[in-house]
């Protein structure tokens, strides 16, 4: 493995750890200061913080499932981390690095929350349009999975994802 590809495995570990640890500390300060407590309002009629324990996924789907949710998030994790292993240093892929670190960060928050406590901590709502309640594990989730597809839709190209086929075509055979 050469330097460049240690480099931006590096940039990748420290992306996961800094969203991990993040999601980590809100959790926190939401366990120590809202549970058992009436949500804190920020902007009357918009945006509030309150404790709410999510034992499903996104909008409390598949609620109660918790082995299944933690089978698939093993799932995830290593395909994940297969994708980063085989991604290409190139500038082009700089973003990828960065995109799948904060994904991978966000994901292992909630995991840890699912093993620990068997719940996901929530806390952030937008009582304005009552989006149901979320934390920053599940932002930095959405908003690397929307990068990634823009990017995937309007940047990439079929040459450029060719290192995710397991089964690489020869190329003396094509000819």
């Amino acid at each position: 493995m050469n330097k460049e590809k240690i480099k931006w495995l590096l940039i990748f570990l420290l992306f996961a750890v800094f969203a991990f640890g993040f999601d980590r500390f809100t959790k926190a300060l939401v366990l120590a200061n809202l549970k058992g407590h009436a949500p804190f309002v920020l902007i009357p009629g918009v945006f509030e913080l309150t404790y709410f324990e999510n034992t499903g996924i996104a909008w409390s789907m598949l609620d109660g499932q918790t082995a299944f949710i933690i089978g698939m998030g093993i799932l995830l994790t290593l395909l994940v981390l297969y994708f980063v292993w085989r991604a290409p240093t190139d500038k082009k892929f700089h973003v990828v690095y960065i995109l799948t670190g904060l994904f991978m960060g966000g994901a292992l928050g909630n995991m840890y929350d699912r093993l620990s406590l068997g719940y996901v901590v929530d806390f952030l709502y937008f009582s304005l349009i009552h989006f149901p309640v979320f934390n920053i594990a599940d932002s930095f989730i959405v908003v690397s999975v929307i990068l990634f597809g823009i990017i995937f839709l309007f940047v990439y190209n079929d040459e450029d994802l060719e290192f995710l086929n397991p089964f690489p075509k020869n190329k003396k055979q094509d000819k």
